[in-house]
């Protein structure tokens, strides 16, 4: 048995391809898509992160890894910006029927906050 190991950039790429493709089969279940591969990208760097830099942390619930974050990741807008987005990708993963997905231009803008995450905390590429 093979086991594929899929990097982090790797699934901000696909997740990326879910917000911004048309399939019409999908509708807006792209978008919620897109958030449950960027939550899950976003949870797995900073586990692996927090391993690295403060070993034990990443044990912790994530709220208190992400209450950590602005004292050890040295951009605090950057640390700011990872909590909004794993906020509204968890409001997103507990997606309910009577709510709307979010935009592409939302799940954009999370994208683009987890890439710059990985790149600020120099997660490996593979």
């Amino acid at each position: 048995m093979s086991t594929a190991c899929v990097c982090a950039a790797e699934l901000c790429g696909v997740a990326g391809a879910f917000n911004e493709g048309v399939d019409r089969h999908l509708g807006a279940s792209r978008q919620l898509v897109a958030c449950v591969l960027l939550r899950q990208v976003l949870e797995e760097a900073m586990g692996s992160w927090w391993d690295r830099t403060v070993p034990g942390l990443g044990d912790c619930s994530t709220r208190a890894q992400l209450v950590s974050l602005a004292f050890y990741l040295p951009d605090a807008r950057l640390a700011r910006d990872v909590v909004f987005a794993w906020n509204c990708l968890t409001q997103a993963c507990h997606h309910h029927a009577y709510d709307l997905a979010p935009a592409p231009s939302e799940v954009a803008r999370l994208v683009e906050t987890v890439e710059r995450f990985l790149a600020a905390v120099g997660e490996p590429a593979g």
